[in-house]
């Protein structure tokens, strides 16, 4: 990184910290990433043997694969896809539950957004009503034009 060869790049945050690096660095607060950025994701079979489920049971975090689920489940409600400028990102902060989404669109001269703030103890239905609130804002914003046309740019 000392090298000149390029004028910046972008790395996670947990990157640098496990890597101890200790260059100068700009946390770019402004950006929303994509859903479930970062997270690792270990499956097994239903039917595989039981020691497999035991060992998914013990690396699972719950804090964090209920932040993925929040935010699969706001990218499922709007029907987006990967190829979506789509950007959320949930997290726990002093006992509340916050999520951040944003859509831009494909020439990223519009942006729609919306969010979310519940008591971190929240029932799963309270949290689901809440994620469908914010699917219904971006949709009021205009989300399902912006979808579409970055399908159809997609698929043309």
């Amino acid at each position: 990184m000392n090298r000149t060869e390029a004028v910046g790049t972008v790395l996670s945050r947990a990157g640098i910290e496990r890597l101890k690096l200790t260059h100068r660095y700009h946390i770019l607060d402004f950006m929303t990433p994509a859903p479930a950025q970062g997270v690792v994701a270990v499956t097994a079979q239903v039917n595989g043997p039981n020691f497999l489920k035991d060992i998914l049971q013990e690396i699972n975090h719950e804090p964090t694969a209920q932040l993925v689920w929040m935010e699969r489940l706001l990218m499922r409600h709007l029907n987006a896809g990967c190829s979506s400028p789509l950007g959320i990102h949930a997290k726990t902060d002093d006992g509340f539950l916050y999520m951040e989404a944003v859509l831009l669109s494909p020439d990223g001269t519009q942006t729609l957004k919306a969010n979310l703030k519940l008591p971190e103890n929240s029932s799963q239905d309270a949290l689901e009503k809440e994620i469908i609130r914010m699917s219904e804002s971006l949709f009021e914003q205009g989300a399902k034009k912006l979808i579409n046309e970055i399908r159809s740019q997609s698929n043309g």
